[in-house]
């Protein structure tokens, strides 16, 4: 997998420092392909070599929740704001 250098991307990362580095992020790699995978990871976890083109990244806002339900962890953001 070709790794993508975050590095490169100042304004997204000057954006992704000042979120808790537990806010959920989703990396979805080869979506819609037989080898799809999805992970679900907290921003104090992201690292350049968990993604590559094929990535798509997501990430939570400050009321992103991480649930569980049926077995399975899900992401919720609430689309009312306070």
């Amino acid at each position: 997998m070709q790794q993508l250098d975050l590095s490169h991307f100042n304004a997204f990362y000057s954006h992704l420092i000042e979120r808790s580095p537990n806010t959920p992020v989703v990396l979805g790699h080869k979506m819609g392909c037989k080898d799809e995978n999805v992970k679900l990871i907290t921003l104090a976890g992201l690292a350049s070599e968990l993604a590559d083109m094929q990535t798509v990244i997501i990430v939570g806002s400050s009321n992103t929740k991480i649930l569980e339900l049926d077995d399975r962890l899900q992401v919720y953001t609430p689309r009312k704001h306070d």
